[in-house]
């Protein structure tokens, strides 16, 4: 544990964040979390040791609060992308750019194959989450990232792979191999990662999704923890 004294306002934010960078260039595959102390001590545990000082939590956003404010705007959208992303250890930026190009943002869309919700779940995929309810903003995007991590950990974090899977299904992309020859799979492919790149993500090597970058997640929950966490690895 490292303990950080004498830090008021946005300081230690930055602070944090810059302490989180050193030492995730230590260890890359590292989680850590940060908690502000009453007593003004910034206390920074991996998650190996963290059980004590954070306690496991849902994904931020639950059904219903968010069904009680209505429809969630665009902003608290990207906000649940970020923050859950995070949660799976995945860029936000592919998260918000599989949104964008399966729902355009519309937490209500239906597809004419019956896919549903933000990440355009289908039902036999929301079966394997435990997703009762395709419209809730932040069960849909959990299940999405949860089911798009499996992908890209089935397919060696082979971004190609695991979005075309993710479009057309697993035994389409084992059966060729690849990247199936279906023009809508092909064109699903091409799309997100472009809008992953306007979202800020980067893509180095063909298909790579990490290949060579990682990266932090920032989240500041209500009780006034920091959980920072490393992207890119493949734990």
């Amino acid at each position: 544990m490292i303990l950080i004294r004498d830090l008021k306002g946005s300081g230690i934010v930055a602070f944090a964040t810059l302490l989180f960078v050193l030492l995730i260039s230590a260890d890359a595959s590292g989680d850590f979390v940060c908690k502000l102390r009453s007593d003004g001590v910034i206390q920074v545990v991996h998650r190996s040791n963290s059980d004590a000082l954070v306690a496991p939590t849902r994904p931020a956003g639950r059904a219903d609060a968010t069904s009680a404010r209505g429809t969630p705007s665009y902003s608290e959208i990207l906000s649940l992308a970020t923050s859950i992303a995070g949660q799976h250890g995945l860029d936000p930026a592919l998260i918000k750019a599989v949104i964008k190009i399966e729902s355009d943002f519309d937490p209500y869309a239906i597809s004419s194959k019956g896919a549903r919700g933000l990440m355009q779940l289908l039902p036999s995929t929301a079966r394997l989450y435990d997703l009762k309810n395709y419209y809730d903003p932040a069960g849909n995007i959990d299940a999405g990232v949860r089911h798009l991590k499996k992908l890209l950990t089935k397919y060696d974090f082979k971004l190609d792979l695991a979005l075309a899977a993710y479009n057309a299904g697993s035994r389409a992309v084992d059966s060729y191999s690849g990247v199936p020859p279906y023009e809508e799979t092909v064109r699903f492919v091409a799309k997100v990662k472009r809008a992953y790149r306007r979202f800020g993500g980067r893509l180095r090597g063909t298909g790579a999704t990490f290949s060579g970058r990682s990266g932090l997640s920032r989240n500041i929950r209500a009780d006034g923890i920091i959980v920072i966490r490393s992207f890119g690895s493949r734990n």
